[in-house]
């Protein structure tokens, strides 16, 4: 596994329990807190679309492998 590989692992890792800390943060302060929560579950629903999209673009694939950089 190369290094690139393993630092982007490490950043996904903390970056969700980043995630997971706030989202408890913002219910401990309950009620206000769950409004926070409105935001924050727009954001990874769009996160996870452009990911998903991005994964199974066969066109996005073509270019990356046969375009000259």
């Amino acid at each position: 596994m190369k290094l690139d590989q393993i630092v982007l692992i490490i950043v996904v890792v903390l970056a969700i329990g980043w995630v997971l800390t706030v989202a408890g943060g913002m219910v401990s302060v309950m009620p206000w807190g769950l409004l926070g929560l409105v935001p924050l579950a727009i954001f990874i629903a769009i996160l996870w679309r452009v990911i998903y999209q991005r994964l199974n673009n066969a066109e996005d694939d073509y270019y990356e492998k046969n375009v000259d950089k």
